[in-house]
């Protein structure tokens, strides 16, 4: 009975966890503040994935029952993607030169990507690691879950087109167990954050 009410507790709190995130990003969506990444060049106001344009999201949503409606009566078909080889990026971002301040082994990053080439093998998709880079920067090792570290971390060292994968590894803490998306997210990231 003790372990019982024991995994009742955790149930709970891992909920009410979970809640609390999602009410955060919510709160954060809503906010509409920019972004101030500090990188030379680069426009400085960015804001939220979010598309908050009634007129912008209206013709998404219709655009998606389309498209839907299309499906159902035939007329659409789902791309015929056969597989292919991805490119990846590893960005081993650190605030230091040993394991425990982030500096991750070339061994574990190659056993990442054979789990992701065993996952998605049975697409006949494939992932080639065709670079890593080492960057010692605190400030972004333990800030990479806010906007302005994010955006300037990424802005800096992103490598390939549209086609290759970044993927960025850093002290996310215990700020995060999911990161929420839709699809107007992914849609205003593909139009406005355009590597």
């Amino acid at each position: 009975m003790t372990k019982f009410r024991i995994l009742t507790a955790l149930a709970v709190a891992a909920v009410l966890a979970l809640g609390f995130m999602v009410m955060q990003f919510v709160t954060m969506a809503n906010s509409g503040e920019p972004i101030e990444p500090g990188v030379a060049g680069v426009e400085k106001k960015y804001y939220c994935g979010t598309d908050h344009d009634p007129a912008r999201i209206a013709a998404q949503e219709k655009d998606f029952e389309a498209k839907k409606a299309a499906v159902k009566a035939g007329k659409l078909a789902a791309p015929n993607v056969t597989g292919g080889v991805i490119n990846v990026y590893f960005h081993v971002i650190n605030q230091g030169s040993n394991k425990r301040d982030g500096n991750i082994s070339d061994s574990t990053i190659q056993a990442q990507i054979d789990v992701m080439n065993q996952g998605f093998a049975f697409g006949g998709w494939s992932f080639n690691l065709a670079g890593v880079t080492r960057t010692t920067n605190a400030d972004w090792y333990n800030g990479c879950h806010l906007a302005a570290q994010e955006m300037e971390m990424k802005y800096a060292l992103h490598q390939g087109g549209a086609a290759d994968l970044n993927i960025y590894s850093c002290n996310l803490g215990m700020t995060f167990l999911a990161m929420p998306t839709s699809r107007r997210i992914t849609t205003a990231c593909r139009k406005e954050m355009a590597w």
